[in-house]
């Protein structure tokens, strides 16, 4: 089988998926005039068997998320109504809030999102991901509550760490869908990932995605005999050459599950076999006896070629799923131009020669590398 490390230079972590999501409040701008919420209507769409819809629609992204809502409870006393969200398996509290309140009801003036309970799959951990990330980007959003005669226009502060995290681990759920689909596998999705899956699912991803791609190679011990199809592969000076080795049968674990990856190809094209001059010896006596090499990559890589590994059918996901896995270039535009913008203010109102100062590259001699 072929075996390829994943970087095992740094010790093992924990990635957490996240469920420490923080309350977004923020003061609503209503289109229409605001219409109180009673306790008896709150009751009365709480009672209804076929679940009335909460509608989030994003303008700068064209999408529109509809959630069923599932349970509704209201305190008045805090001024508060909170309504819970069905998302596939997550469910996201949405927090109602007046300050305003008359005979009729309370009088919404701000909304709030937090998440009640995220689900444990790839699907619903890209969907919930994905949803907070243009929450946090969009420049407006608008909400809609049918049966609470509700409509508002409001927006959200962004905190882009927290929106590079929540993008980073939709990337890995979302690689671990595409696992799924095509290896016929049903993978769970831990609140707390460790660094080896994130890398066993990237391995996966290109070999299923990619089909032909470097990876990591450490050094190690490998057996070489004293044959002749080992002297024919041994150069005749000790200097890098290409080894290939395959097709070979290739697989990785993730989250404890096994991922069959089908035959594939290996190829180091600069291998260096650091014990040479031992090795030639052994193996120039052809008695068939074992000789251990110590092999690495020159450049630390080996390219990986899929054969018969499982292949992604172009079908495989729904349009509606297909289209927020195509947000990919714009999320990641979104973020840069928050990053490039926030840059831009730290310099604001400063001279030229301040500025220069700031971003200049510096100079290091030679002396600046001796470590």
């Amino acid at each position: 089988m072929i075996s390829v490390a994943n970087t095992s230079t740094v010790n093992p972590l924990l990635f957490k998926n996240g469920y420490d999501f923080k309350t977004l409040s923020i003061p609503t701008q209503s289109r229409t005039k605001p219409i109180a919420i009673s306790l008896k209507q709150a009751s009365l769409v709480r009672s209804k068997k076929n679940h009335p819809r909460f509608e989030i629609t994003f303008s700068d992204f064209e999408h529109k998320f509809s959630f069923r809502i599932i349970d509704i409870k209201v305190e008045l006393d805090a001024n508060r109504i909170y309504l819970f969200l069905r998302f596939e398996d997550n469910i996201i509290k949405a927090t109602l809030s007046g300050t305003d309140k008359n005979d009729d009801g309370l009088i919404i003036n701000s909304y709030g999102f937090t998440v009640e309970k995220q689900g444990e799959t790839p699907l619903s951990v890209f969907l919930l991901k994905t949803f907070w990330a243009i929450l946090g980007l969009s420049s407006k959003i608008n909400v809609s509550i049918p049966e609470l005669n509700q409509e508002a226009s409001m927006s959200f502060n962004t905190n882009l760490k927290e929106i590079s995290e929540f993008l980073k681990v939709r990337q890995i759920a979302y690689r671990a869908m595409v696992i799924e689909k095509a290896c016929n596998v049903t993978l769970p999705f831990p609140a707390f990932i460790e660094w080896k899956d994130i890398e066993s699912i990237a391995y996966c991803y290109h070999s299923i995605v990619d089909r032909k791609f470097d990876w990591f190679c450490d050094s190690t011990t490998t057996p070489w005999f004293a044959t002749q199809k080992y002297q024919s592969i041994l150069p005749t000076k000790n200097e890098p050459f290409q080894m290939k080795y395959g097709p070979e049968p290739s697989g990785k674990e993730v989250f404890g599950q096994p991922i069959f990856l089908g035959q594939q190809v290996g190829t180091i094209k600069n291998y260096i076999i650091d014990n040479f001059d031992e090795v030639k010896k052994a193996v120039s006596k052809l008695d068939g006896k074992e000789v251990l090499a110590k092999i690495r990559s020159k450049d630390g890589v080996i390219q990986i070629e899929s054969d018969t590994t499982p292949e992604l059918q172009m079908t495989a996901f729904s349009k509606d799923i297909q289209k927020l896995i195509d947000l990919d270039e714009k999320l990641d535009s979104m973020v840069m131009d928050k990053y490039f913008d926030l840059a831009g203010a730290t310099l604001d109102g400063l001279t030229e020669e301040q500025i220069k100062a700031i971003t200049e590259r510096p100079r290091l001699d030679e002396e600046a590398f001796n470590f």
